[in-house]
């Protein structure tokens, strides 16, 4: 390397960032995609409640993907540890996350009226997008459900009222998804929502889905709404960004950069995939998605994060909302 080159490598901003490993972000792992001036070592870290503990818990890394509701409630408290990107490498529809035991002779969403219903946390993100489906959507009152809590939050929030929220008698501040399985299959509660489906769906005899044509469900949600739910969004530490403010145009150009190469690579190399009919599926979800599925930028999706906002006021995740354009950095995009 010429000594030049060398010097100019040395001027670059050294970034840490934690993430998951996403044909989106790939791209930005092996280097096709690098930031302006900043050197980025890219962390892949596959559960995302440990990227997200170990920054709440230990600020350990520069910049991480992180949960949309844990950023979102943290800003309206008034914390400004982070500044967020609008980059959202996570998206999921949901309605497929709701689980029942058979037993239970839950059939249709107004049957949950009544029932016990597991979360892992109450502010976590796929929890709060499939209470707020259930309520706006097919018409169940929230209040009417008894929760059932069986992991600590990860971000600190006051205590909710209007909603009965019973503790696991073994709640732990990283209980799995694997315990909450199993008080199902046990029929200890009659339904779960989560960001993973429980082992016993595909191992056991007694859990089932709530909405067995649940991709008909998705589909026809997204044709009312234009809604594809955030789950993820990426945050700066403030420290960085006040003394780097120009980091966050750096970061989500990248991103940008490293989605279209996501892109491109599942149009070009759809035999790569182990999908005999990837061909066939994206140009159906193109028909109905458009050709950017994953839009980055406030412009594409303030009825997106603020339809959650309105969800986590409603279920008193937040206090108060707080304007997207004070959330997310200014000159991180064009929008």
């Amino acid at each position: 390397m010429h000594w030049q080159d060398r010097l100019h490598d040395l001027s670059k901003l050294r970034l840490t960032y934690a993430g998951r490993d996403y044909d989106r972000t790939h791209a930005l792992i092996d280097g096709k995609v690098r930031p302006e001036n900043t050197e980025l070592k890219y962390i892949v870290v596959e559960d995302p409640d440990q990227i997200f503990r170990r920054m709440i818990g230990h600020k350990e890394f520069d910049s991480c993907e992180f949960s949309l509701s844990s950023y979102l409630a943290s800003r309206c408290a008034g914390d400004r540890s982070y500044v967020g990107l609008p980059v959202f490498p996570s998206r999921l529809f949901r309605h497929s996350y709701i689980f029942c035991n058979k037993a239970a002779r839950i059939k249709e969403p107004a049957d949950l009226a009544g029932a016990k219903v597991g979360v892992l946390e109450w502010q976590q993100t796929a929890a709060i997008w499939i209470r707020g489906i259930l309520q706006h959507e097919y018409d169940v009152p929230i209040q009417s459900i008894d929760w059932v809590r069986f992991r600590g939050e990860r971000y600190p929030m006051k205590r909710v009222r209007r909603f009965k929220i019973i503790e696991a008698p073994d709640l732990a501040p990283e209980t799995s998804i694997e315990r909450a399985g199993d008080a199902l299959e046990k029929g200890e509660i009659d339904a779960l929502i989560s960001s993973r489906p429980p082992a016993g769906l595909y191992n056991g005899k007694r859990i089932r889905r709530l909405f067995s044509e649940w991709e008909a469900e998705e589909r026809g949600y997204y044709e009312r709404t234009g809604i594809f739910p955030i789950m993820h969004t990426v945050v700066l530490q403030r420290r960085v960004y006040d003394a780097n403010p120009w980091v966050a145009k750096s970061l989500f150009d990248a991103f940008q950069s490293s989605k279209m190469y996501g892109y491109k690579y599942l149009e070009d190399h759809g035999d790569k995939i182990s999908l005999v009919w990837a061909r066939s599926a994206l140009e159906e979800q193109r028909g109905l998605m458009g050709p950017d599925p994953y839009p980055y930028g406030l412009r594409g999706n303030r009825k997106v994060i603020s339809t959650f906002m309105d969800y986590q006021l409603e279920q008193e995740v937040i206090e108060k909302e707080v304007p997207l354009d004070d959330i997310f950095a200014q000159d991180s995009s064009t929008d």
